[in-house]
């Protein structure tokens, strides 16, 4: 049995089906869903972080904050209070006082951390990913065979 031209190119012109695949567009249709689906996922996260957020700052005008959700009673006497009362500079003191030396600690191991990690020689000597997603490479570099 021959195929002529015609034949033979409609012939392999189409993919063959898959079992199961019933139509061509399911295919676009699961990708659909699928980016829908990461869609939903990241919306539903980005709000489990925004929401604390927004509740503090509702929460910072309200004249009546509470842990239960309602409608904010808006005011700025909350701010008023706060930057009248005598004891406000020393309550800013104390936590510029706290968040500077915990930077300075944070910066001062993480320095000598680092440099721990950059003199450490490996046995399998191969790059490990950290949760930054940057691969390090745990060997120190060899010195030159060359002679000056």
């Amino acid at each position: 049995m021959t195929l002529d031209a015609s034949t033979r190119s409609n012939a392999t012109s189409e993919p063959p089906q898959r079992p199961g695949n019933t139509s061509a567009g399911s295919g676009v249709l699961a990708a659909g869903l699928r980016r829908a689906g990461v869609y939903v996922v990241i919306g539903l996260l980005s709000l489990f972080c925004v929401v604390p957020f927004a509740w503090v700052l509702l929460a910072s005008v309200d004249r009546h904050a509470s842990l239960y959700a309602k409608a904010p009673a808006l005011s700025a006497d909350n701010f008023i209070r706060f930057f009248h009362d005598a004891t406000t500079p020393r309550l800013l003191f104390n936590s510029l006082l706290i968040s500077i030396g915990a930077t300075l600690l944070t910066l001062l191991l993480s320095v000598f951390g680092g440099y721990a990690l950059s003199r450490f020689i490996s046995p399998v000597a191969r790059p490990s990913c950290s949760g930054s997603c940057s691969c390090v490479w745990f060997r120190r570099p060899q010195p030159s065979c060359r002679s000056t």
